[in-house]
């Protein structure tokens, strides 16, 4: 039978705090890039503030504002596509970032699964990285020189 163990009780709750940390510090990494991303599009085609997007950090909140915040985004590259006179997909990065907010519901839905945290972390991931790769288009041209300077450095 079953049979109490303190001390794989509390690896494993070392375990669970140290995931939920590392978690928690992609997470908000994640936001800040989307807040940057945000901050390089016009004012005026927004429709979304840079800074509702860390609304996200709100548990069982934020699986239901992703969704908001991916569609959003959408919207705010598309009028930014339109307003610089640029040709543009019809709904850009929307797709990507819906699979990503579905995969992320897993997380909710299957706490107790360990793996059930990848799908959403690994469709965030490349959500994140196509955006940066577009947003580079929306930057002036002396912004993109400093990056690739400052990540020539390292």
């Amino acid at each position: 039978m079953f049979q109490y163990d303190p001390g794989t009780s509390a690896l494993l709750g070392a375990l669970l705090i140290i995931s939920g940390g590392i978690l928690f510090l992609w997470s908000f990494i994640f936001l800040l890039s989307l807040y940057r991303i945000l901050n390089t599009l016009s004012p005026s085609n927004r429709t979304i503030k840079p800074a509702n997007v860390f609304l996200l950090l709100i548990p069982v909140f934020n699986s239901f504002y992703q969704f908001i915040v991916v569609v959003r985004v959408s919207i705010s590259l598309k009028n930014e596509f339109i307003s610089r006179g640029m040709p543009s997909p019809a709904e850009p990065m929307l797709k990507e970032g819906l699979i990503a907010a579905v995969l992320t519901l897993f997380i909710i839905f299957y706490t107790y699964l360990p793996l059930s945290i990848v799908p959403g972390v690994i469709g965030y991931m490349l959500y994140l990285h196509k955006l940066n790769r577009l947003i580079k288009i929306f930057m002036p041209a002396e912004d993109n020189y400093q990056l690739k300077f400052e990540f020539d450095k390292f």
